[in-house]
């Protein structure tokens, strides 16, 4: 019965993080269409900050969390333990 329990709260965080990979694409493109970053500079002062290894490291983790949904319809096991990392402690 537990093993049910988790298998579901997985399905639901995976079916949540579809829908969260499909806004974080399409805010993606809205940021680049409406040039957000260029006026948010001219605003600020500050200027648009170059691509970095980090930044590239910190779209790589967020890409693998947003593959969890396609990669547990396949079956594949990083798509559980990815899953499983967003699971509450107390579940």
């Amino acid at each position: 019965m537990a093993q049910a329990s988790v298998t579901g709260t997985i399905l639901c965080y995976s079916f949540a993080l579809s829908y969260s990979a499909a806004f974080f694409a399409l805010h993606k493109v809205e940021e680049r269409a409406m040039e957000f970053f260029p006026a948010l500079s001219e605003i600020t002062g500050i200027p648009v900050p170059r691509p970095s290894l980090l930044t590239v490291l910190l779209y790589a983790f967020a890409a693998a969390w947003l593959l969890v949904p396609f990669l547990i319809n396949r079956g594949n096991a990083l798509g559980y333990y990815l899953a499983w990392t967003f699971l509450p402690p107390w579940e």
